[in-house]
Formats: structure tokens, sequence, C-alpha cells
């Protein structure tokens, strides 16, 4: 599927699943295509995650430049390896629901008092 995390390279000390890792991308253009390459792997998914972790801002593709970041999220697996050897990213994180406006009435003898 992928080598070891000990292997590879920048590492932000953030790993998730088997083959998913928050990576220093600046030498690598920004870009996880370019990041799994550069170690004999090939890319099969790219994101910004939210807070330094494994939940997932955004997805990119990984030819993506991902800029303003120092690291993204890259998920990388060798050559030849099967589709469904390699984790994909995370979901991205749930993004919180707008309250709902409330559908109770209001008692019968609430404002009989401005009638």
């Amino acid at each position: 599927c992928c080598s070891e995390f000990g292997q590879w390279p920048q590492v932000d000390n953030v790993t998730c699943g088997q083959c998913t890792a928050l990576v220093l991308t600046e030498q690598y253009g920004g870009r996880c295509d370019r990041y799994c390459e550069s170690f004999g792997h090939e890319c099969v998914g790219a994101a910004e995650e939210v807070n330094e972790d494994c939940n997932v801002k955004y997805s990119a593709r990984c030819d993506q430049v991902i800029s303003g970041t120092s690291d993204m999220l890259c998920s990388c697996r060798l050559p030849g390896a099967a589709d469904t050897c390699s984790s994909l990213l995370p979901a991205p994180a749930p993004q919180p629901s707008p309250p709902q406006p409330s559908t109770t009435a209001p008692p019968a003898d609430c404002c009989s008092e401005f009638g």
C-alpha cells in the first residue's frame, strides 16, 4: 500500500489512517503530487486540514497548489498498489447547521392582555 510513515519526508507530526499524513509542503510547491513523487509514491488525495489535525477543511486535486499554509494532508501510495489499499482522506469536518426558526406557537392566553 504505502511505506511506513518513518520513511515519509517532512511529516508535520500528524498521521491519519494508513497512508495519509500532514506534511510540510514548501519545498514541494504546495502540491501533494510532487510530495508523494519525492519518495517514490503516487498521490491519491490532497486536502487542507482544519487545525494541525486530520480533519479536512477542503479537498483538492493532487496537482492543485494548496496555498496560504505551511502544511497539508497528502494521501500517497506505492505505484501499482490496489485502489483499496490507500486510506482515503477523512471526510470534511461537518459545518454547524444554521439555527432553525421556532415552530411552536405561543400559548393561547399569552397575549390576551394586549387584545
